[in-house]
């Protein structure tokens, strides 16, 4: 007797009523306090000084968030098929692209580039947030799509939503490249002693932290009651690494409210 797509779809996946992968919670939260103090220790090791240190320590956390987004989009335990995941790394990638260059503020810039609004959006955090409001869009458009195209729409609105969180985690985790950047506008403020620019960081800083333990507390219900797909291996990293891609978000904002008030 032939199966349905509806039975084939539980047939293909494993329900789990425990941790996923069968890994303990503790590994989550030593898996997250290993990648923080990676991304903290690559912001903070000199590497030269002034504008040299501050451009070499970007683009090693750049090369570390490019790992994360690869690791995640191919271990986290969504039920998302091979090309969705690859396009997670797409997405995760062009954000890493707007991150660290101007493409995104130039463009929106070439109406008139000598304003004062053309200034706040050649800077890196900017042209980020910008690039990351297009790829949403375009995020989202591509999704439907592909979720339209499939011969069988069952559990559509699961699938749509899978595809895009996916990829979103990936995309949010672009905003670790702006880490050297806030540590640096910290050191600024006790040279420069602004009391403004100190009080601002700290409280970035504080927000960061918060968010992190908030994901760290999250990811312990998701971890639980987490469906895992056979094909996934190592779903329990990828779930121990989602906060920490989401965090990036923070970061990113952080920085770009830095630029802002500044």
């Amino acid at each position: 007797m032939a199966s349905t797509p509806q039975q084939h779809e539980e047939l293909t996946t494993v329900e789990v009523t425990g941790p996923a992968d069968r890994k303990p919670y503790g590994w989550l939260i030593l898996v997250q306090v290993i990648a923080y103090a990676v991304l903290v220790l690559l912001s903070l090791i000199p590497f030269g000084s002034g504008e040299t240190a501050n451009s070499v320590a970007t683009t090693f956390m750049t090369t570390a968030v490019a790992a994360l987004i690869v690791i995640e989009a191919f271990t986290c335990p969504y039920r998302v098929n091979a090309s969705g995941r690859a396009i997670a790394v797409v997405a995760g990638f062009l954000a890493l692209f707007c991150a660290t260059t101007t493409f995104m503020g130039n463009v929106m810039n070439m109406r008139d580039a000598n304003s004062h609004q053309s200034v706040i959006l050649s800077q890196l955090p900017c042209s980020w947030a910008a690039g990351v409001g297009v790829l949403l869009i375009a995020l989202i458009v591509v999704a439907f799509i592909r979720q339209m195209a499939r011969e069988h729409r069952t559990n559509l609105i699961e699938h749509l939503s899978k595809d895009i969180a996916i990829s979103v985690t990936c995309i949010m985790a672009s905003g670790w490249c702006f880490l050297p950047m806030l540590l640096q506008n910290m050191g600024m403020a006790k040279q420069d002693g602004s009391t403004t620019l100190r009080i601002a960081t700290l409280i970035i800083v504080l927000i960061v932290v918060v968010a992190a333990i908030a994901l760290a507390a999250a990811a312990y219900i998701w971890h639980r009651s987490v469906s895992v797909p056979n094909q996934v291996h190592l779903p329990w990293l990828g779930m121990a690494l989602l906060p920490v891609m989401l965090t990036g978000a923070i970061v990113g904002l952080g920085a770009l409210g830095m630029v802002l008030l500044g």
